[in-house]
């Protein structure tokens, strides 16, 4: 390339580096925040949508919670499933309908029984089918929970829910629910600030792990529970969201194969996968519309520039050029050229000084020529001179190369032969430097080569080793023969014992040119001498003792036979006795070992099993229970032989096939160091009999106080209403024809002052009115829910007495108050007010404080005020109705109610604790 080009390139490059460096530094922001924004907006999105379905379906979930913990409705399914009572199946089925219209939403109700059998439901047509078990057992709810999604009727989603029914810690059944999902739609459907191209799609794994669709889709209305993608097709979006790769933002493809650029999640509690997307064509048309504005004005400012270099490129080449052509023909040895440049710049004096170099080359050329000649005779002989040189040097290499080879295969050889020896082995120099050690010495002694060669013995082992090996060595140097001795090395928590040889190294003029030293590890054959001799010993001992204990031993043994007879003879008498009491026992006895092999019973086991004795020993001990029981068996007894003793009460399965049950005391005794366990069982068949119909009575008796309170609650509420509506109409009319009459006719101030106080006093009775209707049944409850009514009830107090209330809420899920059953919400009203009348009658308080919290599945309120206290023999005196009331309202739900003196007996505290479910799962 000629300067004149490059001139022009470089001019270029260093106008349009700057240019497209600036360039790249836009677009890549404009793309980086084009990015982060429209990534931050799908997260957004994504985060706004999911969380709506995740509310709307933990809403249902807490909904079949409401319906599982109805007892009344456990009540009636277990009785069903024990008695097969008609009228209970009638109780289950108008609870049912009663659910059904409160919530149209749902479109099938189902209640089955413990084989999955469906005993009541909304869908007639399913009466008696029985469903499959991962079609009532949520996937990831102990008891309660979601449990799959499927394709309405009307084409639109149908999510199913499922619920454990549990009576008195018993599963009796399920209830499950298919509810409408037209939810999802709405949600996903909603395209508002997504653009032309983005949607948000919602899918599940089928049958074979591939994702399927189960809401319509932007761009395919027909997609729901038809469009699958494959579980292998890795590149598109909804498959990653189902492999939990959440907030994932790259280009991918979607369902169509068309790129996007989305956001994936996860929803744990459905095991569905989500993608908020937008086509990549789309999102990318900001920076297209960039790129092409930097493409056109690079275009322009280019064909400036070229221009520009140009014109200056060949002002400054002009002279350069001739210098060049010049330059061309003193290097072809043509000294004679000239340049006639008569500016007088940089370039006119590089010409002055370019003529006169060429001047004195030429001079130069002409000595050179002289003394050429004469070098070229002075190499030639140096040359004849090196070469002779060089033949004797490669020759003395070549000898010196077969040495060093021979050298490194006998130090080879001798490595190897020292190496293999067991035994240790040391050479040193005569100034007692270590020169080798083999491979022995370093697992003997525990330093590796390293740490020896070039060192003496002082420099490494202790002291005392040192100076009894050194002393070995000069006497070798001094006499030039062997000396042999013993060392002990300690290595760790042993002792070596090693024999040692040092011998002199002699060479052919008859010199010492060194020691070696030879060690042989004799520790193990130390040792066995030393066991040896002490088993001698030890046997000679044990000789003696047992001669001795052997003739002992036989005058004993004449003793003992005739003592064995005795004691024969007792143990048969005890046998008997003991037999006679086992039998004659009300109840059964066994004992059996730890494996459950039953070792001796009574004949009332017998009796009650209908085995014979033939038939029991050959049965395990859990074989005697029902199949039901047997695991809850076999844990009872397991647990007996751990704490040495337990009761449990299960069921005796008898040959006949009869359920009778027994109430179980074991206790564990220790014979010949094996463990075993009495096991004596008492029939309980009555007792049980009377505790059901306890039971039953009780629950009863719950059932009518329940359906007198709701009735006592629609009571006051009608009485409410129809004073509200019809008292209060008739009052406001009254007060309007009051008034007419003293517009109608002329009257006295006399009767104007009448008319004044008649509407005052029907103001006060509409104000009357207004509060008895409030305290019937507060609107509120019923309208805007418990919160609402208690700070309606406090506000009209503080302005009725001047007492200062304090109102804290600190409930963790405000939802609980929100799906509260009416029944529930009206017990914890009721107690507070029934507290707060009782602090402003009895009191005397200043202050008083409500506090409303959440623990676990129960809601607790607390009432407390700073007042004397209340008597404690009002806390139990059953004259203070107030307080049974209060007791009463919250035990009918299962609730809690604690009255307690605050601190030095000043004020008063009211705990009320109700769970939200009935009772503990």
């Amino acid at each position: 390339m000629s300067i004149k080009n490059k001139l022009i390139t470089a001019m270029l490059l260093m106008a349009l580096v700057p240019l497209l460096l600036i360039g790249l530094i836009i677009y890549n922001h404009s793309k980086n925040a084009l990015f982060a924004a429209v990534e931050s907006h799908l997260k957004e999105t994504a985060s706004v949508q999911a969380s709506r379905i995740e509310a709307m379906v933990e809403r249902y979930r807490d909904i079949m919670r409401m319906l599982a913990n109805r007892k009344t409705l456990k009540g009636h399914l277990d009785l069903y499933n024990r008695t097969a009572d008609i009228n209970a199946l009638k109780y289950i089925d108008e609870a049912i309908g009663q659910i059904k219209e409160s919530i149209p939403l749902f479109h099938e109700i189902s209640v089955l029984d413990t084989e999955r059998k469906v005993v009541s439901s909304s869908n007639v047509s399913s009466l008696g089918m029985v469903v499959k078990e991962d079609d009532v057992l949520p996937a990831r709810y102990e008891n309660c929970g979601y449990v799959d999604v499927i394709k309405g009727d009307d084409t639109i989603p149908d999510l199913r829910f499922s619920c454990h029914l549990k009576h008195n810690n018993k599963l009796v059944g399920y209830v499950t629910a298919v509810v409408h999902g037209g939810f999802l739609s709405e949600i996903t459907g909603d395209y508002s600030n997504l653009g032309k191209t983005g949607e948000m799609v919602l899918a599940k794994r089928d049958e074979d792990g591939n994702a399927l669709f189960i809401v319509p889709l932007r761009f395919d209305s027909n997609a729901a529970f038809t469009r699958k993608v494959s579980k292998d097709d890795t590149s598109v979006l909804i498959t990653q969201a189902l492999h939990r790769n959440n907030n994932l933002f790259i280009e991918y493809k979607d369902y169509k194969g068309v790129p996007v650029y989305g956001v994936t999640g996860y929803l744990d509690n459905t095991r569905w996968g989500f993608v908020v997307k937008m086509y990549k064509s789309e999102m990318m048309e900001p920076l297209l519309l960039l790129r092409d504005i930097l493409i056109y004005s690079y275009i322009f400012i280019i064909g400036a520039l070229v221009v520009v270099a140009m014109f200056v490129s060949r002002r400054i080449t002009s002279p350069l050029l001739k210098l060049t052509n010049m330059a061309e023909h003193v290097s072809k040895g043509d000294f004679s050229q000239k340049i006639s440049y008569t500016s007088k710049d940089e370039t006119g004096v590089l010409v002055s000084v370019f003529n006169r170099m060429v001047d004195m080359l030429a001079m130069r050329d002409n000595e050179l020529s002289e003394h050429r000649e004469s070098l070229e005779v002075l190499v030639h002989q140096r040359t004849d001179k090196l070469r002779v040189a060089n033949e004797q040097l490669e020759a003395e290499v070549s000898m010196r190369r077969t040495m060093t080879r021979r050298l490194m295969a006998l130090n080879n050889q001798l490595n190897s032969l020292v190496n293999a020896i067991p035994d240790l082995i040391i050479f040193k120099d005569t100034q007692k430097r270590y020169l080798i050690v083999n491979r022995a010495f370093e697992e003997i002694t525990g330093f590796s080569k390293e740490d020896a060669i070039g060192k003496k013995v002082e420099d490494i082992f202790p002291a005392d080793i040192a100076a009894t090996s050194t002393l070995e060595d000069e006497a070798v140097i001094a006499t030039k023969n062997a000396v042999r001795s013993a060392l002990i090395l300690n290595k760790g928590d042993n002792n070596i014992h090693l024999d040692m040889i040092n011998s002199p190294i002699i060479d052919d003029s008859g010199s010492l040119s060194g020691i070696v030293v030879i060690g042989r590890d004799i520790t193990q054959r130390m040792e066995l001498e030393h066991q040896l001799m002490e088993r001698n010993e030890t046997l000679e001992d044990i000789v003696k003792r047992r001669t001795a204990k052997l003739v002992e031993a036989n005058e004993n043994l004449r003793e003992e036979v005739q003592q064995r007879k005795e004691i024969e003879k007792q143990l048969v008498r005890e046998k008997n006795i003991s037999d006679a009491v086992i039998n004659t026992m009300p109840g059964i006895l066994c004992l059996f070992d730890e494996a459950g092999r039953l070792l001796l019973w009574n004949k009332n086991m017998e009796t009650i099993s209908g085995y014979s004795y033939d038939e029991i020993a050959a049965k395990n001990v859990v074989e005697l229970f029902p199949d039901k029981q047997k695991e809850t068996v076999y844990r009872e007894i397991r647990d007996a032989f751990v704490n040495r003793t337990g009761d449990f009460e299960k069921n005796l399965y008898n040959k006949g096939g009869t359920d009778i049950p027994f109430y179980f005391v074991g206790s564990v005794i220790d014979l010949d160091n094996l463990s075993y366990l009495t096991l004596i069982g008492i029939d309980i068949t009555e007792r049980k009999k009377m505790e059901d119909e306890l039971v039953l009575s009780r629950e009863r008796l719950r059932l009518n106080a329940i359906y007198l309170q709701e009735m006592i609650e629609e009571d006051r509420k009608k009485i409410a209403r129809e004073l509200h509506d019809d008292m209060s109409q008739s009052l406001t009319v009254l007060k309007i024809e009051i008034s007419d009459i003293g517009k109608s006719v002329g009257v006295t101030l006399i009767i104007s002052d009448k008319i004044k106080n008649c509407t005052g006093i029907v103001d006060g009775i509409i104000d009357n009115m207004h509060s008895l209707v409030m305290s019937l049944r507060p609107t509120v409850l019923d309208d805007f829910g418990l919160i609402a009514a208690i700070e309606w009830q406090i506000n009209e107090l503080q302005k009725r007495t001047g007492t200062v209330f304090e109102f804290d809420t600190e409930l963790s899920n405000t939802e609980y108050l929100e799906n509260l059953d009416k029944e529930y919400a009206t017990i914890l009203y009721r107690v507070f007010q029934e507290s707060v009348t009782n602090v402003l009658r009895h009191a005397d308080a200043e202050k008083v404080r409500i506090r409303l919290r959440d623990e676990g599945e129960s809601i607790i309120m607390e009432v407390e005020d700073n007042g004397r206290g209340i008597d404690e023999a009002m806390m139990y005196d059953f004259k203070s109705l107030g307080i049974v009331g209060m007791r009463e309202r919250v035990s009918l739900v299962g609730g809690k109610l604690d009255i307690n003196k605050g601190p030095s007996g000043i004020g008063t505290k009211i705990t009320v604790l109700i769970p939200l479910k009935k009772e503990e799962d």
